[in-house]
């Protein structure tokens, strides 16, 4: 095939016209994807913190003085219950159990948070395992709670469980019976009834955001091991939910995995064994991240004492 007269010199130069604009266009790709973006997200994330409001906001809620009695776990009939020495009782703010499973009397006085609504007393603690509670006036019963249910007036809430106080115009005192599970802090709040509500909205949607982040990291670098055949990731991905799992302990719903609600006979054992699986892990993690470094210098050894 014939061509024009200069064609030969031209295409060349058309060609390398399309090279450099093809190189200007892949170093521009990159500089967005690594550096515009980024910071673009950084700012308006920042922006957003700082100027616009929460979306469940869980202002309102008020601390209740406690009277606590421990070491009388003989006596589970209300009637019976200690009222003169928990009235003689020192006001407290919280009361820590220090690991005692003896079923501890306490009470409270709440407020009328409203007159327009209903008052709600939250309980927050995580290793509230039973509560039952009465009017601490008539000894009329409010409700019982377990890890398996509610009845009367007791609600499940956040990672503890609440009283249904009603629309009451005068403050109401309050007696209650508990037994607890661990390193527990005893303490109470009154709220109104849509602030709790918003409250555990923002909790439901904090730990809904921060299982659904870990988890869908621990999936990515699992499928990336599969495909490198790179099983150090395999020992990273396990460790991910490990995390996970220890930070739902922290912040109190560990009792549920994927939105179910797990046996609660299990969940001491669970957690027994996932703070031991997550020590394991860590070390096994960080011998395979490090094992160039741990042969220079020395001190494997330590790493399987440890």
């Amino acid at each position: 095939m014939g061509v024009f007269p200069g064609m030969a010199s031209v295409i060349p130069a058309s060609l390398s016209r399309f090279r450099r604009s093809g190189s200007w266009i892949d170093d521009a790709v990159y500089a967005v994807a690594v550096y515009a973006v980024p910071v673009l997200i950084l700012l308006g994330t920042l922006a957003t913190l700082y100027f616009l409001p929460r979306q469940y906001e869980s202002r309102g809620a008020v601390p209740l003085a406690l009277r606590v009695v421990a070491n009388r776990g003989d006596i589970a009939d209300p009637a019976e219950a200690p009222l003169e020495v928990l009235r003689g009782a020192t006001p407290v703010s919280r009361y820590g159990t220090r690991l005692s499973e003896k079923p501890i009397w306490f009470s409270f006085t709440t407020p009328s948070m409203s007159s327009d609504s209903s008052t709600i007393v939250e309980l927050p603690s995580r290793y509230a395992q039973t509560l039952a509670c009465w009017n601490a006036d008539t000894l009329a019963p409010l409700g019982r709670a377990d890890r398996e249910g509610v009845s009367g007036e007791m609600r499940g809430v956040k990672a503890g469980f609440s009283i249904q106080v009603g629309r009451i115009t005068e403050p109401k005192n309050i007696l209650c019976r508990g037994t607890f599970l661990g390193p527990a802090q005893i303490n109470a709040f009154a709220w109104e009834s849509q602030d709790l509500r918003n409250s555990a909205l923002d909790f439901q949607e904090s730990s809904g955001l921060i299982a659904g982040g870990l988890l869908t990291l621990a999936v990515f670098v699992f499928v990336t091991a599969l495909i490198n055949q790179e099983w150090t990731y395999v020992i990273f991905a396990v460790w991910l939910v490990g995390n996970l799992r220890l930070c739902a302990n922290a912040m109190g719903w560990d009792m549920q995995w994927l939105g179910r609600m797990l046996p609660s006979e299990f969940l001491q054992p669970l957690r027994q064994v996932t703070f031991a699986a997550y020590y394991l892990l860590t070390a096994a993690l960080f011998q395979q991240l490090f094992r160039r470094e741990l042969r220079v210098v020395g001190y494997r050894w330590l790493l399987r004492v440890i």
